[in-house]
Parts: C-alpha cells; structure tokens; sequence
C-alpha cells in the first residue's frame, strides 16, 4: 500500500473509472501503459451512500452511470477497462495491481468500441452484480 499525501487522493479520486487501454501494453512490466479518457463512472463512500437509493432507476435495481463518449481519434487495439482504488484512510490508497479488488479487469466485447459513439452504462445491483455497458 503506498502512502498519498491528502493533495494527491483528493486530485486522483478512487472511481471507478472506465478508460481505453492497450491489453498487450498493460501487462508488460517493459512497456509504457496507454490509457485514453478516464471517466469516472460511480464513488462509493459512507459520504454517497446514503443517496445510493434514489439513484436507482425507477421498477430496477440498476444504478444509471455517466455515459461514455469514445473519442473522434481512436488508436487500434485499444480495449475497454474498468479500474478502480480504494481509499480507506485519508493517506492510505489501494492502487492499481495492490489488491485483488484492485485488479483492473478488461471488458470483452467485440465491436462496442467505435469512434465517436457514446456507451451508455448502468450498475446492476441484486443476484449478479455488474456493469452494464452498451450502445
């Protein structure tokens, strides 16, 4: 776990966040990491808890997130990403690759990325938590 000073956990935020990234390039240890538009997509604090229950879309258990609008220029290869960090102190912050829950996980889906078209995205709570995404 590394230690943020206050400045930096404020500035980065926890997400999760959905960005572009390069499968190959991600897990390389050599390579430089390409990540394009991070969008934060949902915080979860004892803060936001509270108004967690009217953010639910009306008759579901679905929890309706910003949208994802993919970039005009888009490199090949790239790939959707969920990441995430947890925070559970104002100076200790789980990182990406610092915990299991903090494994950044790539999302497989043929055909959902595309050049100037937005994703729309949605939390599913219930039996099969998860994030929605599509077009």
């Amino acid at each position: 776990m590394r230690r943020a000073s206050p400045l930096n956990v404020l500035y980065a935020g926890c997400g999760p966040f959905a960005t572009l990234a390069h499968p190959e390039l991600e897990f390389d240890p050599l390579a430089a990491r390409v990540r394009i538009a991070p969008t934060a997509l949902l915080e979860l604090s004892r803060d936001s808890l509270p108004a967690l229950p009217s953010a639910l879309e009306p008759a579901t258990t679905r929890i309706p997130l910003p949208a994802l609008r993919m970039p005009d220029v888009l490199p090949t290869d790239l790939q959707l990403m969920l990441t995430t960090c947890i925070e559970p102190s104002a100076i200790d912050v789980l990182g990406d690759y610092e915990s299991g829950l903090t494994c950044p996980k790539f999302l497989s889906n043929p055909g959902l990325i595309r050049r100037g078209k937005v994703l729309r995205v949605a939390y599913r709570l219930g039996r099969d938590p998860g994030f929605e995404i599509r077009r």
